[in-house]
């Protein structure tokens, strides 16, 4: 059997293909995986080049700071160095060794990052680190009260072998950061999608500070605003 469709007919048929064929193109883009962000292009050399350069840092703090020290296999083993989820308690070990575990009023280092294509490229952050994140100009996000900004990140908790807290924030423009207004850490194993609420309108830098006193793996962080 032959279908004849006269001309109306073929023109709603080819608005209905291209309407379906639109709608599945935004849903592959709403559904891809979250870890879609490892095949951009160079990102593994970024996050090499990222951890290699943490990793020169410490060690060059490790030779002229007495409050580094190195985790043995005894301490890692000791019962009294571990907490109850088995991995290293580091306040522990550095009380026994004398070393301070005070929380400083500001962050230690401070790290600038711009945003590229809405999200931020990999870094790591060690104890007592801040990042401070700002758009694609270096300026910091113009937003309204009520704006939701979203900041999807994921982290590499096993190359140093330790979850620990993390602390989200934002800094209106002008403000310092001070630990005494840290909100609640966060501890994440892979992921976690914070999320901040506009209070007044104004200008803000958003922000990751390293509590722990090992550090983190920023492998990605996606932004986005509503």
């Amino acid at each position: 059997m032959k279908l004849s469709l006269n001309n109306k007919e073929k023109n709603v048929l080819f608005i209905i293909v291209g309407v379906v064929f639109v709608a599945i193109i935004i849903s592959y883009g709403m559904n891809r995986s979250a870890s879609d962000f490892t095949q951009q292009p160079g990102y593994e050399q970024k996050l090499k080049n990222a951890i290699e350069k943490k990793d020169q840092e410490l060690s060059s703090e490790t030779v002229n700071n007495n409050d580094y020290f190195i985790v043995t296999k005894e301490m890692k083993e000791n019962p009294r160095y571990q907490n109850p989820d088995g991995s290293v308690n580091y306040e522990a070990i550095c009380v026994d060794l004398g070393i301070s575990i005070s929380t400083p009023e500001g962050a230690l280092k401070e790290i600038y990052l711009s945003t590229v294509d809405n999200h931020i490229e990999p870094h790591v952050l060690e104890h007592a680190e801040i990042a401070i994140y700002s758009d694609e100009n270096d300026n910091p996000w113009t937003l309204k009260k009520g704006d939701k900004v979203k900041f999807h990140t994921y982290v590499d908790t096993e190359y140093y072998n330790h979850v620990g807290q993390i602390y989200f924030g934002a800094l209106k423009d002008g403000e310092t950061f001070m630990t005494d207004n840290l909100g609640e850490g966060t501890s994440v194993d892979s992921e976690k999608e914070f999320e901040y609420v506009v209070p007044e309108s104004g200008q803000y830098h958003f922000y990751l500070f390293r509590g722990s006193t090992e550090p983190i793996v920023i492998k990605w962080i996606k932004i986005s605003k509503n």
